[in-house]
């Protein structure tokens, strides 16, 4: 009976990111992932008013992750900073959106932790909806079940050094 419960409330939630992702409540996603080993990436996903999007993307080889700045949009993969403007016409964000929702994000729990939170790679997902509470979603060195699908896509769609 628990299993059918969960299936079925999995179930309901998909669609749910899609539709709030294409919603006007939707004011922006944001994703980082960092720490050490490895580089940092910062991906922020903005809504524009005629159902676009425009995604900044900024990486960092080593060290802290700068703010965005067009100085950094690059595609030298030997830069330490490096980032990409990308624009996203309406069909592409509704493809991408419906690719979000198949990561079941609004399933992952909020916080995921295992071991030393110095020694290891954080990230947080923080999607904003107006009139809402923030949806966020969080963890070090312990990640959710579709993480791997969710990284494929963003490397993909993004930026192929992310992960």
């Amino acid at each position: 009976m628990l299993a059918e419960r969960f299936v079925h409330d999995r179930k309901k939630s998909r669609g749910q990111l899609y539709e709030l992702l294409l919603s006007d409540r939707f004011e922006m996603l944001e994703f980082y992932l960092g720490g050490q080993p490895g580089p940092n990436h910062r991906v922020l996903f903005q809504p524009l008013l005629d159902g676009s999007c425009l995604v900044q993307y900024a990486g960092a080889e080593y060290g802290r992750m700068p703010e965005y700045d067009e100085s950094m949009f690059t595609d030298d993969f030997d830069a330490p900073y490096y980032g990409r403007l990308i624009f996203l016409d309406r069909p592409a964000w509704r493809r991408l959106a419906r690719m979000l929702d198949n990561c079941e994000i609004l399933n992952w729990d909020h916080r995921y932790a295992e071991g030393d939170i110095d020694n290891g790679r954080q990230w947080y997902l923080d999607i904003s909806v107006r009139g809402q509470r923030r949806i966020c979603r969080a963890g070090y060195n312990a990640y959710p079940p579709p993480w791997e699908r969710y990284i494929r896509l963003l490397q993909q769609e993004i930026y192929p050094k992310i992960g």
